[in-house]
């Protein structure tokens, strides 16, 4: 319908762990050492980014 976001795919299981799909790395920075990734998650928009 319009202006309803579609509904978001559920997490894959993996040896019996739930895992999410990358869609795409947007960014990525160095924290205390530490690489961190800004992430668009298959299948989620914009404001689900981490």
């Amino acid at each position: 319908f319009p202006g309803q976001r579609p509904s978001q795919p559920p997490p894959v299981k993996v040896e019996d762990e739930y895992h999410y799909e990358v869609n795409e790395i947007l960014d990525s920075r160095i924290v205390r050492g530490r690489l961190q990734y800004l992430v668009r998650w298959k299948g989620y928009g914009p404001e689900d980014d981490t």
